[in-house]
């Protein structure tokens, strides 16, 4: 290598000094709301059932999703009130206000007003049997049933404070923290036992949390915080500077502080120690009063102008080093770090006190390049012109082996072991140094000019599973030892020569850097190169290291990376977690027996913890709701609707706070559409759908797919209307076809009768002309006329005028089916007159009948044929007259003549009657009536109104 490409390494090792941080820093996902919730302050926190987070504010609450802030509208008459407190059951969302109302919905679009106290609402918690316990600063305590019966704790009964901050539930038991100490609530049968306890260092216990052996950390006004034993009833107070607490909460082991300030303060139970936190305007602006868990892992801290998620101390970064040239974690978990400060280890599993072990020797001034521990359990230290250390843990023995020693160089630039040999890379090449127990003996040894890789400077030396010595290279890239023999990896596809660092992944296979050129893998014979268009956040990688059975983790320029070695998807860890960019040194990294990764950087030691939970923090997509023309549905796994209910609305929320800007859906209502479709937006709607099943499926994109993905799937039957229902279309169509049936029947018996009524028509025309020429009625007519010529010819001509008249009329009336009784009574009287020529004195009519009656309706020649038949059946003499009468009787016109029958008479076949009677039916839907007695025979015709 040129001298002017040595000096460009050293330039990478020796560091600029950028100066220490002064406090740990606590790593932030921060969302400033700004003019999305009109700059209402944040009062509370909470989550629901699927884990997104609710805003309570002065202005109402605001439900977030990672992008947008949505009004959650409270009655009208609430709807600009103060959200004091909140709390998600299973059976619905409690709200507790500032004016001190409380309110019930099982969803968040409509409220039920449940009480009104005369104070803040401070505190909610709800118990296993659903009843719901209401703190309350300044009204006291509540309770409520599940059947919405309340209870007041009222001071004169059970002599409980007023001022209550918090409700906690501790095995079962519940606690409440208030102006006047710790209440302990218990029911015994029907009565409460309540037990106040105030030996203290604060009477006003303002913060209370439970923890996972059910006792109860106090926070005070005054008096900072501490541990009460709700066995013992026995209070252990943390000394420390902490003083006015707001809130507590307790997670992974840690007791997290909020002291209503910009501080946050983490306290380590075990080892009792306290961290404190301070965050940036940029960061989180103002004093922090609200923290809780969140169902996504980490938790939520609030100030009154913006919200933050953090993962805790599953990612913590220690200041107080600058230049980390390398790290180490050795068997006993103890980490070692090399920085400008020198060398320091530090107990983790203790109180994480740091050590110099290096101060007051000849090597406390050095500069270590690596740090590693061999088989014999000693610490070897490689340095930049001081050549190479042992230091033994146990009794504190340190030996410096240089060129003097037999070592090529004394410039060191990485360490590793496989089996009883130390692999050294230094800038005079590669060598081996045979070990003894604890360095007490060591052999170097060299390799011969036809073994030596050629490569003067190895900037990574890494032992794989199969025992083979990895070498990254400058200027001839990857090399690999096995068997004896130096092997290029790669001797025909790659062109790089630059090898930065080389890891091993659980399944085998081989990844390595290159030189401001991201990352390969090489597994199955087959070259991978993985660069920024993989979603890499820089080209620059400066360290790789195995992270458990999924994930290989990336230092880079641009931050830390986790990279999914089944799909080679990458995870960007720092910009998921707030890291940001920052400048570390090659491989200078270390990992622990539980999976703790420690990242050395110019500033400080970053430290990740359970990388598995950080990398999977998978994203939540569900159906908030789903909408019919504006009116809210209720979600079943298959949703029946009404054929006049197709317009379908699907509110959905998707939750991944990592990158929430990234996410993007896709869509498909199977039935439908034919194929998905993308969109950004988290409303959807579909119009005018026809009848039958439909799916509704939506899916996240823009995730890394290794991420189990939940995706919506709702059925959903649109119902055919009544009309085209099989058990109403089926008798429907039955029905028409039976009313088709009759009216076909209908028509036909009309058709029949109309040509019956033809018939009886034209052969009652026919009867009553054949009648009117009937051989006898013509010889009377005509002898009766014959006889007036001979002996009157006036009458003679007035008998032939009457018998003109009388066949005009009955020609005049032959089609007309009902005519008025004065019509009808005038061709009567024509034929009266003929038929008085002929028998004189012996037929006799009366006639009595109103005006009302004359205007009615007859059918034609009716009382003819009547007169008709009376003539044809009795005798008409002079002395033995036949009287005929006609009058009206309950609306009915009488035809009545005497009885008095011919001995010798025609015999009778009735059509007459018959024919009178058929047509009253048919005309008139009305029936005759005869009555014959031994004097009379009458008929009853119905008079029929005009």
């Amino acid at each position: 290598m040129s001298v002017v490409a040595r000096l460009v390494f050293f330039c990478c090792i020796l560091f600029l000094k950028f100066g220490t941080l002064q406090a740990e820093s606590l790593y932030i996902r921060s969302f400033t709301p700004g003019q999305s919730i009109d700059n209402n302050p944040i009062i509370c926190l909470a989550e629901d059932q699927n884990g997104l987070l609710h805003l309570g504010t002065t202005g109402g609450i605001f439900q977030f999703d990672g992008i947008n802030y949505r009004l959650i509208a409270l009655p009208d008459s609430l709807k600009n009130a103060s959200v004091s407190s909140m709390l998600f059951t299973e059976n619905g969302f409690y709200v507790g206000l500032n004016e001190g109302n409380l309110l019930f919905g099982k969803k968040t679009t409509a409220f039920e007003h449940l009480l009104k106290l005369s104070a803040p609402i401070s505190s909610l918690i709800q118990n296993q049997d659903s009843t719901l316990w209401i703190g309350s600063y300044g009204a006291g305590l509540h309770l409520l049933s599940k059947e919405k019966k309340s209870i007041h704790f009222k001071p004169d009964n059970y002599e409980i404070n007023p001022y209550i901050y918090k409700l906690v539930f501790a095995d079962q038991t519940l606690w409440a923290a208030s102006d006047a100490g710790v209440y302990e609530i218990n029911k015994n049968a029907n009565e409460f036992v309540i037990r106040q306890f105030t030996d203290l260092p604060d009477y006003i216990v303002t913060a209370m949390v439970a923890d996972p052996e059910n006792g109860l950390w106090l926070g005070f006004q005054q008096g900072g915080f501490g541990y009460f034993d709700t066995e013992s009833t026995q209070y252990t107070h943390n000394q420390s500077t902490a003083k006015r607490i707001h809130v507590l909460m307790f997670s992974e082991d840690k007791l997290w502080i909020s002291q209503n300030s910009e501080q946050l303060l983490s306290y380590d139970i075990t080892n009792q120690h306290i961290d404190s936190f301070t965050f940036s305007e940029n960061t989180l602006p103002g004093k922090i009063h609200s923290l809780i868990l969140s169902k996504n892992g980490g938790f939520w801290l609030a100030t009154e102008k913006a919200i933050g998620w953090t993962a805790g101390h599953l990612i913590r970064f220690k200041s107080g080093f600058t230049e980390i040239q390398a790290v180490l974690t050795d068997h006993d978990s103890t980490l070692w770090i090399a920085s400008a400060e020198g060398l320091h280890f530090i107990k983790m599993n203790s109180t994480e006190e740091i050590h110099d072990p290096l101060k007051g020797t000849a090597f406390e001034n050095i500069f270590i390049t690596s740090l590693h521990q061999a088989k014999d359990q000693c610490i070897w230290i490689g340095t930049f012109d001081q050549g190479l250390l042992c230091y033994n843990p146990h009794n504190k023995a340190i030996r410096q082996f240089t060129e003097h020693n037999g070592l090529i160089n004394n410039n060191i630039l990485s360490l590793e072991s496989l089996g009883d040999t130390l692999w050294i890379a230094s800038l005079g090449g590669v060598s081996k140094a045979i070990l003894s127990n604890a360095g007490s003996t060591i052999r170097f040894e060299s390799f011969d000019q036809k073994n030596d890789p050629g490569a003067n400077y190895v900037y990574h030396l890494f032992k794989d599973s199969r025992q083979r010595i990895w070498l990254g290279t400058d200027g001839k890239g990857l090399l690999y030892y096995e068997k004896g023999s130096f092997k290029a990896a790669f001797p025909d596809t790659l062109r790089v020569n630059s090898i930065y660092s080389i890891a091993e992944s659980m399944d085998g296979s081989i990844w390595f850097t290159a030189s401001d050129n991201g990352i390969y893998h090489f597994s199955e014979g087959k070259l991978n190169h993985l660069t920024t268009e993989n979603g890499l956040s820089s080209m620059t990688v400066t360290s790789l290291k195995n992270a458990g059975d999924q994930f290989l983790l990336a230092v880079t320029a641009g931050g830390i990376d986790l990279i999914h070695v089944a799909s080679q998807e990458i995870y960007p860890l720092s910009r998921a977690y707030g890291l940001g960019a920052y400048q570390a040194n090659l491989n200078a990294i270390g990992q622990n027996e539980q999976g703790d990764f420690f990242i050395g950087t110019l500033s400080g030691l970053q430290i990740l913890t359970n990388i598995s939970q950080l990398g999977n923090r998978k994203a939540r997509l569900y159906l908030e709701e789903l909408q019919s023309f504006g009116e809210s549905l209720t979600i079943r796994p298959l949703l029946k609707l009404k054929a006049r209910q197709n317009q379908i609305t699907a509110n959905y929320a998707a939750l991944w706070y990592p990158q929430p800007e990234l996410l993007q859906f896709e869509y498909q209502l199977q039935g439908y559409d034919q194929n998905f479709r993308l969109t950004r937006e988290r409303q959807i709607h579909f119009n005018a759908l026809e009848s039958g099943y439909y799916t509704l499926q939506i899916k996240l994109k823009n995730l890394p797919s290794y991420l189990e993905q939940s995706v919506i799937k709702q059925q959903i039957k649109i119902l055919q209307p009544l009309w085209k229902r099989w058990y109403i279309l089926i008798p429907a169509l039955l029905l028409l076809l039976t009313i088709v049936i009759v009216m076909l029947r209908l028509r036909i018996k009309k058709i029949r009768k109309e040509q019956l009524l033809k018939r009886e028509r034209a052969e009652f025309e026919y009867r009553n002309l054949r009648s009117q020429v009937n051989p006898h009625f013509l010889f009377n007519s005509f002898s009766t006329l014959m006889a007036l010529i001979e002996e009157n010819s006036t009458d003679a001509l007035e008998y032939t005028e009457q018998l003109s008249d009388y066949f005009r009329q009955i020609l005049q009336f032959r089609d007309t089916e009902l005519i008025s009784l004065k019509e009808e009574l005038r061709l009567l009287e024509n034929y009266f007159a003929l038929q008085k020529k002929r028998y004189g004195e012996g037929l006799k009519i009366e006639i009595r009948l109103d005006d009302t009656a004359l205007d009615s309706l007859i059918p034609p020649m009716s009382l003819q044929m009547l007169a008709e038949n009376a003539l044809k059946h009795n005798q008409a003499s002079r002395s033995n007259p036949l009287q005929i009468r006609m009058y009206k009787e309950s609306n009915n016109l009488v035809f009545c003549n005497q009885l008095q029958p011919k001995q010798n008479t025609e015999k009778s076949i009735g059509l007459g009657i018959k024919n009178i009677e058929e047509r009253y039916l048919n005309f008139a839907a009305k029936q005759i009536r005869v009555v014959k007695n031994n004097t009379n025979f009458c008929v009853y015709l119905p008079l029929i109104p005009k």
